[in-house]
């Protein structure tokens, strides 16, 4: 038998389920883990091979949308020069689309000023909050996670509330 804390909207949530099914908590919270299971048995496990294999084959179907993006704007701003670019040179060639939807060569790297990327100032606010994680892929211990721990917790609030369980 183990101890769990959980908040009270969670208790109250999990309390009125059980007894609209007229089952206890164990049961109850048993039933949710093998759903929460299932559904992750379904998600695709790809490994960090096959997903950056996957990523890679992605841009090579995306990138000859991409150019032809960039060539209907230089069409556009009568750029003779960079619209007969190859899509082999732009392999090489380019970089980016910026915030204005221009598109941008490496070459240009260095030359122009682009917003802040929002992502990075989250990433950066983060690490001066000196956020972190003890594991460097926590998705290895979610299975561990979900069927222990945090059963476990969810039990520990529930007896701590009043409303224990007989195990």
């Amino acid at each position: 038998m183990a101890n769990m804390i959980v908040s009270r909207e969670v208790y109250r949530r999990l309390n009125k389920l059980a007894q609209q099914e007229k089952r206890s908590l164990d049961n109850i919270l048993n039933d949710l883990l093998d759903k929460y299971t299932d559904i992750q048995a379904d998600m695709p496990n790809a490994s960090n091979d096959n997903l950056e294999t996957e990523i890679e084959n992605a841009m090579k179907d995306l990138r000859p949308r991409l150019y032809e993006r960039a060539r209907r704007y230089w069409e556009q701003v009568g750029d003779k020069e960079r619209l007969a670019l190859s899509n082999e040179a732009f392999d090489e060639q380019f970089w980016l689309f910026d915030h204005e939807g221009i598109p941008r060569l490496k070459s240009e790297q260095g030359t122009i000023e682009l917003p802040p990327d929002p992502l990075e100032i989250i990433a950066q606010a983060a690490l001066q909050a000196q956020m972190s994680s003890a594991f460097t892929n926590i998705s290895e211990r979610s299975h561990e996670i979900l069927h222990t721990e945090f059963p476990e917790y969810l039990m520990q609030r529930l007896r701590e509330q009043g409303g224990g369980t007989d195990e």
